[in-house]
């Protein structure tokens, strides 16, 4: 979960660097979009045996569905527009 904070942020910086009204909305959205999970989590497509993708806007939302503990992980938020299979090959698979 800190990455994916540290990705918001990242984001939120870059947008913000030219309109900080759009890089407030556009994080925002991305929030709004990982909030929606709670309820709805099987809403991303399956990625790999443990990752599941919501696809806002530009980017990526990975995340995986604990369905022991009934919770969301969101582990990254990347940029779709790069190379997603190189981004995701340092992501370490889950703790059991």
């Amino acid at each position: 979960m800190e990455e994916a904070e540290s990705d918001l942020q990242s984001i939120f910086d870059y947008i913000s660097a030219d309109n900080i009204r759009a890089a407030e909305a556009y994080t925002g959205s991305i929030v709004e979009a990982c909030d929606r999970l709670r309820g709805f989590p099987l809403s991303g497509r399956a990625f790999d045996k443990h990752y599941r993708i919501l696809v806002v806007r530009n980017h990526l939302v990975l995340y995986r569905h604990d369905q022991q503990n009934a919770e969301v992980v969101i582990a990254a938020i990347i940029d779709g527009r790069r190379d997603v299979a190189v981004l995701l090959r340092g992501l370490s698979e889950p703790e059991p």
